[in-house]
């Protein structure tokens, strides 16, 4: 799917406040970012698994500071929409990880978070990526969290029994598949 398309599927569903779809966006652009090795998808869907949480927190959603933070949030993703149809590609990526950073800030200054938000959607990133099949290591890396916080993440879920792990050869078959 063209990186544009994703990033007003993105937009839409954080400026319709849809927590079921910005989830399920999370979870595919975690999928894809696997799937294409593409660190984007990463960054997509930190933003958009992040966005989801905080909107199930009535907390944040009446705080002043959340309508500054979705008037920013909206304008640097329409930013990016019209960056990367322009062709500047770098320039919509790096409004991309401004998001990222205002997510952060944001976390930090509501902080009742037991870990930092952004640190929180790394990890379910890494995790997504494992289930589809990854290594740790890979969804370690490509979602930028660190490998035991991953593995001690993932331990603490219900994933190996919601997810059929694949064998060794499967995985290489899918790693070469992915990278050839």
């Amino acid at each position: 799917m063209d990186f544009a398309v994703r990033l007003i599927d993105l937009k839409n569903a954080f400026s319709r406040n849809d927590i079921t779809d910005l989830k399920r966006l999370a979870e595919e652009f975690a999928g894809d970012a696997f799937l294409h090795y593409q660190e984007e998808n990463v960054d997509l869907s930190i933003v958009a698994y992040s966005c989801a949480k905080f909107l199930e927190k009535p907390y944040v959603v009446e705080n002043k500071a959340w309508h500054s933070f979705r008037k920013s949030m909206l304008k640097l993703l329409d930013s990016s929409i019209l960056d990367w149809g322009a062709g500047k590609e770098a320039q919509s990526l790096s409004g991309i990880r401004k998001s990222i950073a205002l997510i952060g800030k944001l976390g930090l200054k509501l902080g009742r978070f037991a870990i930092g938000i952004v640190e929180k959607a790394r990890l379910k990133v890494g995790a997504e990526v494992y289930a589809k099949g990854a290594s740790l290591g890979i969804a370690s890396e490509l979602s930028g969290s660190e490998k035991k916080e991953l593995s001690a993440y993932i331990s603490a879920t219900k994933m190996p029994e919601k997810y059929v792990t694949k064998s060794v050869s499967q995985r290489l078959a899918d790693a070469r598949r992915v990278f050839s």
